[in-house]
């Protein structure tokens, strides 16, 4: 039963973040049809340090929640609470931050495009995308990843729909679709779908540290470690506008994005191992074997289908798109296979709470990736980026299929 709600899961997961990628892949390609390439560009690398600042405010307490509630206590409720009203405040403290630093980290965004609009839409994405992204980490210890799934599907089709209504808006009317789409949505996470876990939950604004202490601990590492890990995702846009301008940045986000699609597969497929493996530790052998198959057939469907029709994807959005893009995807989805070996052994890290390893090994993607795609960028321009990138997964992957083969981790 257990290795059964391991594959559903895996699959709602799977599917939820797709569908995520595929409305973002719209999202990007009607933008890209109603704004300039520069605004395209500005807004994507808004969006990136959103997300980056959204994931900062959350503290990994998502994790934390897997790990204490995949068997049911009876203060759940108030933990989410209480991690949720926690998170909000400190999101608009970062936003807010972010903003006041804007000069040093990315000049290329001063002055600030769409002026007031944009702050006040950036600051709603990083606060209710961390709520909801709690949300999600709620219905996944529960082993009810469907429920993700409906919530990734409402913002997909909100964002698009925000965005035809506000053409005329430029950066600004970027970031309000963003925004908006995930302020419905987060009312539909309140009012609906945590009833469907708890029905007797009501949201409430509450700090009851008793409840959220006991989180900390396992919560923190694996937020530093998680945040690591997305630090490419992150830095990558704005290392190339600062190198190569908005042009470059809109060509690079777009197939970022993409390769996104493939990469979804063995996260998805990870932290459905981690659901379960914190439910039964026992079975963990069984689920990461399980995990790896199940990850590497996804991906090598993935990694085909961006050889196959991936430039005709990127043409979609504009000729250059694919001439800069489509040899760019093709690295980027070769990463894949790698990064399916490090997912699943990051499962079994959070499992096992080896959390130095877990660490260390989110850092040599975070530090080595950028670092030599900044060195190589110099000669090979986007290429370099990418392949910068590839190298430090790759190097991350072998060091997984090390230690699950003969390291005795598991």
């Amino acid at each position: 039963m257990l290795r059964q709600s391991l594959v559903a899961n895996s699959l709602f997961l799977l599917t939820a973040v797709g569908v995520s990628n595929v409305g973002g892949f719209f999202f990007w390609l009607l933008a890209a049809r109603f704004h300039s390439t520069e605004a395209v560009g500005q807004a994507s690398a808004l969006v990136s340090s959103a997300v980056l600042v959204s994931g900062l405010a959350s503290l990994g307490l998502g994790f934390g929640f897997i790990q204490r509630y995949a068997v049911e206590r009876p203060d759940a409720i108030t933990a989410i609470n209480t991690c949720m009203t926690v998170i909000f405040l400190l999101a608009l403290a970062l936003g807010g931050t972010y903003f006041i630093g804007l000069q040093w980290w990315s000049p290329a965004l001063v002055p600030i495009p769409g002026g007031l609009l944009t702050v006040i839409f950036f600051l709603v994405i990083t606060a209710t995308g961390a709520m909801i992204s709690l949300a999600d980490f709620g219905f996944m210890a529960a082993r009810r990843a469907g429920y993700v799934l409906g919530l990734n599907a409402s913002h997909s089709t909100l964002r698009v729909g925000v965005l035809a209504a506000t053409p005329a808006l430029g950066v600004a009317g970027i970031l309000t679709a963003v925004g908006v789409a995930y302020l419905l949505t987060l009312l539909l996470v309140l009012f609906i779908f945590l009833r469907g876990l708890w029905p007797d939950y009501r949201p409430r604004v509450s700090l009851r540290w008793p409840v959220v202490q006991p989180l900390l601990k396992f919560s923190l590492v694996n937020h530093v470690a998680s945040l690591l890990w997305g630090v490419p995702g992150a830095v990558m846009p704005l290392l190339v506008i600062n190198q190569f301008g908005a042009t470059a940045t809109a060509h690079f986000y777009i197939v970022w994005a993409m390769a996104a699609l493939i990469w979804a597969a063995p996260m998805a497929v990870s932290q459905a191992l981690f659901a379960e493996g914190s439910a039964n530790a026992a079975l963990l052998r069984a689920h990461l074997r399980q995990a790896l198959l199940l990850g590497g057939g996804l991906v090598l469907a993935g990694a085909a289908a961006a050889f196959l029709v991936g430039e005709q994807f990127l043409s979609l959005y504009g000729r250059s798109y694919a001439e800069e893009g489509a040899a760019l995807l093709q690295v980027l989805a070769l990463v894949s296979f790698p990064m399916a070996l490090v997912y699943g052994y990051l499962g079994v890290l959070r499992v096992r709470r080896r959390l130095v390893e877990l660490c260390l090994l989110s850092g040599l993607v975070a530090f080595g990736g950028p670092a030599l795609a900044l060195v190589l960028a110099s000669s090979w321009g986007l290429m370099g980026v990418a392949t910068g990138y590839a190298l430090a997964v790759t190097a991350a992957g072998a060091l997984s299929a090390a230690r699950i083969r003969w390291g005795n981790a598991v």
